[in-house]
């Protein structure tokens, strides 16, 4: 299995359980949902930052034919950039 480095520097396993709650979260549909993770499976690497697994994500949606989809999920991304509030 891959690590992945976190965007504050931590190294932990890949986790398709997390990618999976980040798009759930999102509310990408269901049936998307797998095609996404399998998507993301095949540019894994080890230790590839988180980041370059969200782009991978936002690469996928945008090529999936709804781009609405792609705009929702980057929303979600910059809302949690904001941080706490």
């Amino acid at each position: 299995m891959f690590s992945v480095i976190k965007a504050n520097g931590e190294k932990e396993p890949f986790s398709e359980k997390k990618v999976m709650l980040s798009i759930e979260k999102a509310r990408i549909s269901h049936a998307l949902a797998p095609h996404v993770l399998a998507h993301v499976k095949e540019k894994l690497y080890e230790n590839i930052p988180t980041a370059e697994i969200y782009r991978h994500i936002i690469e996928f949606l945008g090529s999936s034919g709804h781009p609405y989809v792609q705009a929702k999920y980057g929303l979600k991304r910059a809302i949690m950039d904001l941080g706490p509030t």
